[in-house]
């Protein structure tokens, strides 16, 4: 590295932006709760939007000590799994919560990926959106195979599935009639996967003082949060720190820049954690648990 790059890069940095880019992420962690306040309410369990907040906080904290960087949903689990309505309904809500933010991310990061590569043609691009249109013809595949499988074929292969997994796949009759609801989930999860792709280009244009694309930005943020996601390292340092900057290297942003805004995003978590870190504290000591009972 060339510090002397470095240390223009964060120089240029503005301390307001910082702090509302800090505002705009626990933002989202307050959208992730009521995505998941929504969820659990499909299956009949009741919590107050700002003790699953608290959660998610917390669960954050957590993050810095597990696996990939969504350790801290074992937290989570841990907390809501004694509810009196369902066990296996606080492990489904959790479960469509993180999914449906997948599918949003790969969802977004495909139409990124397809408007990147036609105005770059840059090959990381190119690549997502070749591997993104197989995957949506796979898809379109199964779902027609589904369609036209017999109803006793299902039923068998149904019954051929182990008890607790057939369970789980039955509280899924919780989401019809609910489409409300559920446009409600999916719209939540592309606002939070929108923000923090704002969030990321308002810090790199502020570093790097020049125009880049947003959908550019979309890119490398979507790919280095699903590498993240993969277990092989603590809140996934290595992974998504490494992956973003050679991704945003290969928009022609200088590596000096990239490694200032991965950074100074690490530092925002790191504050956003610290904030569990201090609940769970708190939690510990017998304080801030008496807001935790279910309506």
């Amino acid at each position: 590295m060339d510090w002397r790059l470095t240390w223009q890069a964060l120089r240029h940095t503005d301390p307001f932006v910082l702090a509302v880019i800090f505002v705009g992420m626990i933002l989202n962690v307050m959208v992730s709760a009521l995505k998941w306040k929504i969820l659990l309410n499909f299956h009949g369990i009741k919590y107050k939007l700002f003790v699953l907040f608290r959660y998610y906080l917390i669960g954050s904290f957590f993050n810095n000590f597990l696996p990939s960087t969504i350790g801290g949903d074992g937290y989570r689990l841990y907390k809501t799994l004694p509810n009196p309505v369902s066990k296996t309904g606080a492990v489904a809500a959790l479960v469509v919560e993180r999914l449906t933010g997948l599918l949003a991310l790969i969802f977004i990061a495909y139409f990124c990926a397809i408007v990147s590569c036609y105005q770059s043609g840059n090959e990381i691009a190119g690549f997502v959106a070749f591997w993104g249109t197989w995957g949506v013809v796979a898809c379109f595949c199964f779902f027609l195979i589904v369609q036209f499988v017999p109803i006793s074929i299902k039923q068998r292969m149904q019954g051929a599935l182990p008890e607790k997994f057939g369970d789980t796949l039955g509280f899924l009759a919780d989401y019809k009639g609910k489409i409300g609801k559920i446009i409600q989930v999916i719209s939540l999860s592309f606002f939070f996967q929108i923000l923090l792709f704002v969030l990321y280009y308002t810090l790199i244009v502020e570093v790097t003082g020049r125009y880049i694309s947003f959908f550019n930005v979309s890119v490398a943020v979507s790919l280095s949060t699903l590498i993240s996601l993969i277990p092989i390292s603590i809140n996934g340092i290595g992974l998504l720190d490494g992956s973003f900057i050679y991704v945003l290297k290969s928009f022609h942003v200088g590596y000096e820049q990239a490694v200032i805004v991965m950074i100074l995003m690490r530092l925002l978590g790191y504050f956003q954690s610290l904030i569990g870190g201090v609940l769970y504290f708190f939690e510990r000591i017998g304080i801030s648990s008496c807001g935790d009972t279910i309506r």
